[in-house]
């Protein structure tokens, strides 16, 4: 059997944990069972960041090439700190014939009893990601909550770094461009003849690319310039569910935004066919009932459509394509009986003792999967159990969500008057669409839960 040895240290030490001491002993296995091996050394590199690791990419391509039987580390933590990345590499030996021995935890992939372990491994380090996916979402909405950069600014914005964090402020080198597109949009020119403009003046985007109507249509409808916080296609709101403004990072006033929206609403009003350039109406409600995909904007034969968004690749039993104007005017046309009603914001509320004590054995959870690596074989499997006892805790709290209706004082209508599409998006959740030539019987939409004031 050819072994393979893989040897790594952070930094060079005298202490166990030495390239030295991890040599000794993985040449003590090797001389146990009767194995050559061959050393893949890693010194001063660590195996917690995603950087390259050059003996690590040897073995790796050797294993690949069919040239390595075993591999052999004194411990989990040498090939990975990270569980997933640990068990991504397994999943890679697996797929090669290659097994893994890791001497101190007696993990042996060869064996029924290693296989398991793995598996274990495995469900750890799926927890270990979904616990940092959340982390990330937590301290992102804390950040966006203290009005902090969480993403690269916009054009018209730097991120400067103070009080111990990264916060945006108005760049006056390029926020004159921002007021110059705004103000244009407002007085009548065009997306294509402001970006002709921009580019003959040299005034590029942040990119450094030429202009095309697409930037200067994307960069006009960012809420970000009237002082919004913009998060994925909504702004952050207040507990009336109001936009949040910071009156120091607007670039144009929120009158001159909305009177912007409206501008920029009334030329897709009456879009040429085809134009791609325009965000259709309905995009991000329209679902295929064939296949449960997104449909997506189909401008074949410079037609306007949406589309299954599976259609071409063939994986939709029953694509539907539908005309953008014709559902356009049919949903336009079933929502506007409700307009004169009042607009009704949710508001939803949970036990804040109730979410500590969940964040409470999260965390505990989290602890117990970060000693993993470092287990015995034979505390695995109550560690294995304790974690799901704790899961079943955690998922036993009720958080007592509690949902608030408030009527905002305003009717649809006015909502309608300033932006057509949060009418809608604030009404209908999904809409979905059988192919056939009726519209009536091919499409169905589902309304929000908001949807129940109105009928009352």
């Amino acid at each position: 059997m050819i072994a393979a040895a893989y040897l790594r240290i952070s930094v060079a030490t005298e202490d166990s944990t030495s390239i030295a001491a991890q040599k000794q002993i993985t040449q003590n296995w090797a001389d146990a069972h009767g194995h050559q091996i061959t050393f893949y050394e890693d010194s001063g590199i660590s195996g917690s960041k995603d950087i390259e690791r050059p003996a690590f990419n040897r073995l790796r391509a050797d294993i690949a090439a069919g040239a390595v039987d075993i591999v052999v580390v004194k411990s989990v933590d040498r090939l990975a700190r990270s569980l997933k990345k640990f068990v991504d590499f397994a999943d890679n030996c697996r797929e090669h014939d290659t097994t893994i021995h890791v001497v101190e935890s007696g993990i042996d992939t060869s064996t029924a009893t290693g296989t398991l372990m793995l598996n274990l491994l495995s469900t750890f380090a799926a927890f270990e990601g979904e616990q940092i996916a959340q982390r990330q979402k937590v301290s992102q909405a804390h950040r966006r909550k203290e009005g902090r950069a969480t993403n690269h600014p916009p054009l018209g914005f730097v991120n400067v770094k103070r009080d111990g964090g990264t916060y945006r402020q108005i760049d006056p080198q390029t926020s004159p461009i921002v007021s110059r597109i705004a103000n244009s949009i407002i007085s009548g020119s065009s997306f294509r003849a402001l970006s002709k403009e921009l580019n003959k003046e040299g005034l590029l985007p942040r990119s450094g690319k030429q202009w095309a109507p697409f930037t200067v249509r994307t960069l006009a409808v960012n809420p970000s310039i009237a002082g919004m916080r913009k998060f994925k296609d909504d702004v952050v709101r207040d507990e009336n569910n109001l936009p949040i403004i910071d009156s120091h990072l607007q670039i144009i006033s929120l009158e001159d935004w909305y009177e912007l929206q409206e501008k920029i609403a009334g030329r897709a009003s009456y879009r040429p066919q085809g134009m791609g350039s325009e965000q259709l109406l309905l995009r991000g409600l329209m679902v295929c009932e064939g296949c449960n995909k997104r449909m997506v904007r189909d401008g074949t034969n410079g037609r306007d459509r949406y589309g299954c968004s599976g259609r071409n690749l063939s994986t939709c039993p029953s694509p539907a394509v539908i005309s953008a104007t014709k559902i356009e005017n049919f949903v336009t046309a079933q929502i506007k009986p409700l307009l004169d009603l009042p607009a009704i914001t949710l508001t939803v509320e949970s036990d804040p003792v109730a979410v500590q004590s969940r964040l409470l054995i999260s965390a505990e959870m989290e602890n117990l999967a970060g000693t993993m690596t470092s287990l015995p074989p034979e505390d695995m499997v109550e560690a294995a159990e304790r974690l799901g006892q704790l899961k079943n805790q955690r998922d036993a709290i009720d958080v007592g969500e509690v949902v608030t209706r408030t009527n905002t004082g305003e009717t649809l209508r006015e909502w309608w008057e300033q932006d057509q599409k949060r009418v809608i998006f604030h009404a209908i959740e999904q809409i979905n669409v059988s192919p056939g030539r009726d519209i009536h019987n091919r499409v169905t939409i589902h309304w929000r839960e908001s949807q129940q004031d109105f009928d009352e």
